[in-house]
């Protein structure tokens, strides 16, 4: 997957998951949650 595409999917499933919680912040959790597994290619 590339990495827009992660970040999408993480924001959906912060939003889905803890939006009624937190609100926008859980787009901008899920989207670094999702960002992070393709972290290695900038540190590998």
């Amino acid at each position: 997957m590339d990495s827009l595409t992660q970040i999408i999917l993480g924001a959906a499933c912060g939003e889905a998951v803890l939006g009624s919680k937190i609100g926008n912040k859980a787009l901008l959790f899920g989207a670094i949650g999702g960002t992070i597994p393709d972290l290695d290619v900038f540190f590998g």
